[in-house]
């Protein structure tokens, strides 16, 4: 897949085309809270479900003003809904046929809230109906993401808009849209850490940059996003050429994206998310392959080829099921998201 240069146009076409990606959802409001809220009258409206398409790359408090609009604005009067405070709002991810769920982290991508929850738990045993499949990234001179012909359509993501009593031990993170900018930018800065050993490139943007690359997240607008964030994200480069090794002390400043000179990075932002909201991560030279990073990370689930286990997950990123021989380098380079981190959820086998 990686085992040459990748065009400028390719990798370009594979950013807008992560960013492109939506997720469809299902709000639904919780009933009992609802009636507490509204009365019997609001509880009677019938309005308490909303379904919606939404991009991978946004954030749930990015959502809630549309939610406010179309969903609690014809659930509840006008003088309730002026009482309802974002702060006091929550969702939390519920599976088809559960009655409890898991809260949902606002600082989390919604792709991969609707990757971990959806791909990453086994479905419940009393469901017999298949699980959705995977498309599959093939590696090819020119690869690209492929469907799976006969496979069924991505269901929606079942979120419970809870309107009282937030868990914030389980959140980690307040809402609405500041605190939303505040964990993105912290992501991003983290990642670039990992990146270069430091995180002057974040740091050093100009004020119009530092707003405009978050203008970019809010309005999903691509070409307004990456005029400011190729400054930030290296484009991924030939495998033949080693990266430094990975290291805690700080790096000498890598060559500006104006430079000319693909200089690599130390290491590649990776996130691995296995069941049960377990997160790994690790300093990983861009020539690694994603199989060696995960038959050392999660050996279990991911034995070594030739061990004669087998396999009991499946790399997934973006919605994409991701080849064992991926370099690191390069889906780090095209697969990343908004904040620059590349995140890969463990979809259990038989989903």
């Amino acid at each position: 897949m990686s085992s040459g240069p990748t065009s400028a146009g390719s990798i370009s076409l594979f950013r807008r085309l992560v960013w492109a990606g939506t997720v469809p959802l299902e709000i639904v409001l919780d009933a009992r809270e609802l009636a507490a809220l509204a009365g019997p009258a609001g509880a009677a409206s019938g309005v308490n479900t909303y379904f919606i398409n939404v991009p991978r790359i946004w954030y749930l408090p990015l959502v809630l003003p549309l939610l406010r609009k179309e969903l609690l604005a014809l659930a509840v009067d006008e003088e309730v809904l002026r009482g309802v405070r974002d702060e006091e709002l929550w969702f939390e991810a519920v599976a088809e046929g559960e009655v409890e769920g898991v809260p949902c982290r606002w600082h989390w991508p919604l792709g991969l809230l609707y990757d971990y929850h959806v791909y990453s738990s086994p479905p419940p045993t009393h469901l017999s109906s298949p699980s959705p499949s995977l498309p599959h990234l093939i590696p090819s001179p020119s690869p690209a993401p492929t469907s799976s012909h006969g496979s069924l359509p991505a269901p929606p993501l079942r979120l419970v808009l809870h309107l009282r009593a937030p868990p914030a031990d389980k959140l980690f993170s307040a809402p609405g849209a500041e605190a939303c900018r505040v964990a993105y930018f912290n992501a991003l800065k983290e990642g670039e850490a990992v990146r270069w050993g430091k995180t002057k490139r974040v740091t050093e943007l100009g004020r119009r940059d530092t707003e405009g690359i978050w203008e970019g997240v809010e309005k999903h607008d691509f070409d307004h996003f990456y005029r400011i964030a190729s400054k930030l994200f290296p484009l991924p480069t030939s495998s033949t050429s080693p990266p430094p090794p990975p290291s805690s002390n700080p790096q000498p400043d890598p060559p500006g994206p104006s430079s000319g000179i693909p200089t690599p990075p130390r290491a590649v932002p990776l996130k691995l998310y296995l069941p049960d909201q377990l997160v790994l991560q690790d300093l990983l030279p861009p020539n690694a392959t994603l199989g060696a990073f995960l038959s050392t990370h999660a050996p279990l689930i991911f034995p070594a080829p030739g061990s004669g286990k087998p396999t009991l997950g499946r790399p997934i990123v973006h919605g994409v099921e991701v080849p064992m021989e991926a370099e690191l380098g390069w889906l780090g380079g095209v697969l990343l998201g908004a904040d620059g981190w590349l995140r890969v959820v463990v979809g259990v086998v038989g989903q």
